[in-house]
């Protein structure tokens, strides 16, 4: 088991302090000698790494479904509405259309 002067150890400040190469920019950054094998990229280039790695890619069916609902709504165009066009749009991209959002889109018209 651990000492117990070891494990508060762990909350000290951190005074050692290791330069490093980013593996993306070449820039020299400073970082803690705990997480000097774990850290790689300097705090700049680690937040654009993140961002596209988490990005999530849209279907560009599903952006023209949403083109062409936005469109209908914004051109106020009610034949599109009344006649179930929002609905027929969303189930050809395999949306189900529950009868909570029928209501909410009929309320569009009036």
């Amino acid at each position: 088991m651990t000492n117990l002067s070891v494990m508060m150890n762990w909350y000290a400040p951190v005074e050692d302090m290791v330069e490093k190469e980013c593996v993306d920019c070449g820039d020299l950054f400073s970082v803690p000698v705990q997480n000097a094998g774990r850290k790689e990229r300097c705090d700049s280039c680690a937040v654009i790494h993140d961002a596209q790695r988490h990005k999530i890619e849209h279907d560009p069916e599903i952006d023209l479904v949403k083109a062409v609902i936005s469109s209908a709504l914004k051109d106020h165009d009610r034949d599109f509405i009344q006649n179930k066009g929002i609905q027929l749009w969303l189930r050809s991209v395999g949306i189900g259309v529950t009868p909570s959002m029928n209501k909410r889109i009929e309320s569009m018209v009036r």
